[in-house]
């Protein structure tokens, strides 16, 4: 990745002094494909992070959701079971619980 001073004089000598592409390359001693980026970039802000892949825990978050508020309004102990399925890992669903458990109290 080039510093902004760098893409500023590519640019310069690309769109003021109209050299071309070979031209700025022998000058610089960067490649014609780096060149050809930043002469084409119009958005220099890095683009934000997504997730693209769907988490386990989305899997169950509803149904423990509905356990907590349940156990939250009998106030009584139940062992119940997710049923179907889930191929969740059971320290990664009890930190999963815990958490929604502490934003169901602050309900």
């Amino acid at each position: 990745m080039l510093t902004i001073t760098q893409v500023n004089y590519i640019r310069e000598m690309y769109f003021d002094k109209g050299l071309s592409v070979s031209e700025i390359e022998k000058r610089t001693t960067h490649s014609r494909n780096t060149i050809n980026k930043y002469i084409n970039l119009e958005d220099f802000n890095d683009k934000p992070y997504t997730r693209k892949k769907e988490r386990k825990s989305d899997l169950i978050r509803p149904f423990v959701r509905q356990i907590l508020l349940d156990d939250k309004h009998k106030r009584k102990s139940s062992a119940i079971q997710p049923s179907g399925s889930m191929s969740v890992p059971l320290r990664n669903s009890r930190n999963f619980a815990k958490s929604e458990n502490e934003r169901c109290e602050q309900l």
